[in-house]
Parts: C-alpha cells; structure tokens; sequence
C-alpha cells in the first residue's frame, strides 16, 4: 500500500502545506487583504518555518521506531524525504532572517551574532543538516560506505542543536521547545534502549560462547 506513487505524492504535499500557507499570508499581507503574520510578519515568518523544520526532524526521527514497533518497512521509503523536507525549511528559515531581520546587510551578521549566540547554534544545526541532505543519495552511500552510516547519525546533535537554538530564542514561551525536547529525549531514548539491549545481548552471547568452549575443552 506504501509503495504506491499516490501516496509519495500525498505526502509531497502534505509536506509543502506549511509552507503554501505562509506564501498565502504574504500575498493577503501585501495586497493588504486581512492576514495572521501581524504587525512584525518577518519575525511571525521566521518562526513558522523553524517550527515546521523542528517538527520534520522529529518525524524523521520517528519514522525507524515507528517502522520497528508496527513492523511496516515501507515507512523507510520516506525517510529520506521527510528529512529534505526539514532541511528545506530550516535553509528558509536561515533565508528569512538575512531577508527580514538582517535586510541582507551582511555586515551586521557579525554584530548579531554577538548580541544574540544562539544563531550559532541554528547555524551549526543548519550545517550538518546541509551535509546530510547533500550525502542523502545512493551515489553517496556507495561512495562513503560503512561510513555513511555514521555520517548520517549527525542527525540527533543536530536536532538537538535546532531545539537549543528554538529554546535560546524563546525568551518566555518555553511550552513548544520543551514539547520538542520530550519528543526528540523519546525517540533518541528509544534508540539508546535499542543501543544497550544489543550491547548486552552480545556480551551475553560471548559470555555462553565461551563456557560451551570451556564446556567441550
């Protein structure tokens, strides 16, 4: 049923809702028409498209867990997807703030990043999302091999990182970032367990491995 083309293309766009509807409330906003974004609509913009990025790594995270406790492989064919999708927003996201908030003047980048560090860490987020989404591709994966893999763990600091910069900004409304961060301590907790079972379960193995040795020495 997952395999099918009509589902790939529901979820394309699903994905591209977000951000149809923030182009809709510009074009309400500049024709003059009633709109949501407000009387700041750069900032109400800026912090659409990070929630939108947070929550598409989140479902990015949850897709392997969800694959593994209902057992539907063909989850993972759109692992891929959701998590270019994140990047793709968090790159607005970036994009937004030259626009809106800096006016592209470069030359005050250095200023705000001083007043204001946390846009280090989005920055440093962005950037390992960028290095994802740019090995995303099966060339990729043959060329780095085993090391894709770990490459491509990279993904839980930097949606940590995204969370840390969202709740460094955040000032008072802390309800969503800490949302985010249960979320995101779930799904990587999830993996951890995973993690020590099979650590555990291999010391196991090794430990009956070598008293049947002892056993038929």
């Amino acid at each position: 049923m997952l395999k099918s083309r009509w589902v790939k293309a529901l979820l394309h766009i699903a994905l591209l809702l977000p951000l149809l509807e923030e182009c809709w409330q510009i074009w309400l906003l500049v024709n003059g028409m009633p709109n949501r974004l407000g009387p700041d609509p750069g900032k109400v913009i800026l912090e659409d498209l990070a929630t939108v990025a947070i929550w598409l790594l989140l479902l990015g995270l949850a897709i392997t867990p969800a694959k593994q406790i209902f057992r539907i492989n063909d989850l993972m064919r759109f692992r891929r997807m959701v998590g270019l999708y994140a990047f793709t927003y968090a790159l607005l996201h970036l994009l937004s703030y030259l626009a809106f908030i800096l006016g592209w003047d470069f030359s005050a980048l250095w200023e705000d990043i001083i007043k204001r560090p946390y846009i280090i860490v989005g920055t440093l987020s962005l950037v390992i999302l960028a290095a994802l989404a740019a090995t995303s591709y099966k060339a990729a994966m043959r060329f780095l091999g085993k090391r894709w893999k770990k490459l491509h763990q990279l993904v839980y600091p930097a949606v940590l990182l995204a969370i840390l910069h969202e709740w460094w900004q955040a000032k008072e409304a802390f309800n969503e970032p800490l949302l985010h961060l249960v979320i995101a301590s779930a799904l990587l907790g999830y993996r951890l367990v995973l993690f020590f079972n099979k650590a555990f379960s291999g010391i196991k193995n090794q430990q009956s491995l070598r008293q049947t040795a002892r056993k038929n020495s």
